[in-house]
């Protein structure tokens, strides 16, 4: 999520806000060539035959082969012409569900925001990005994506993640393994 916010500000879709620490990185005389290296990073990547590494986590209606297939949907974008476009048309919030037939940025944008924001769902498919708490303080009518079944996954394969502070590093599923402890808020 912060590397798609680097390349909007990088091309003056977005504008940096000073808590974004930016400054040093459009100044440099590199600029340019930092811009393609990271337009070269798939969204997910598999890290051997049965792990696989996100940001933001697995939408439950995905297989992990299905979320690289559409992060390489993504990236093919991203390595394309026309990707300031993208960067353009990926700030919404719909659509809140996944449906096979999305097509054009309707699609480019729900994988990018279930690859990149996705913390909740709301009725077990729709992402949520209001409530960013530890599950425990959340309402009753959001449900964590890896609380979700996900009838897609097999048994011995596992979602590696970062994105969510809140849960300290712990999901309560061995499937699901969180990295970021919050280190930056304090936590170890």
């Amino acid at each position: 999520n912060h590397d798609l916010h680097f390349l909007s500000v990088s091309q003056g879709i977005k504008s940096a806000k000073k808590s974004d620490k930016l400054g040093p990185l459009l100044a440099s005389k590199k600029l340019n060539t930092i811009v393609d290296w990271y337009r070269q990073f798939p969204l997910a990547l598999a890290l051997d035959d049965k792990s696989t590494i996100v940001h933001a986590g697995l939408y439950p209606k995905w297989s992990p082969k299905t979320l690289l297939s559409l992060s390489d949907e993504v990236s093919t974008v991203l390595k394309g012409d026309n990707w300031q476009k993208l960067l353009k048309e990926m700030y919404g919030n719909t659509p809140t569900e996944w449906k096979n037939s999305l097509k054009g940025t309707s699609r480019l944008r729900f994988i990018i925001d279930a690859c990149t924001r996705m913390r909740f769902l709301q009725k077990k498919s729709h992402l949520e990005f209001a409530c960013k708490s530890h599950p425990k303080d959340a309402p009753k009518s959001v449900t964590p994506w890896f609380d979700v079944e996900n009838p897609e996954m097999q048994n011995d394969e596992r979602v590696i993640f970062g994105h969510w502070a809140a849960l300290e590093g712990k999901t309560g599923h061995d499937q699901f393994i969180a990295l970021d402890t919050g280190y930056v808020w304090g936590n170890s």
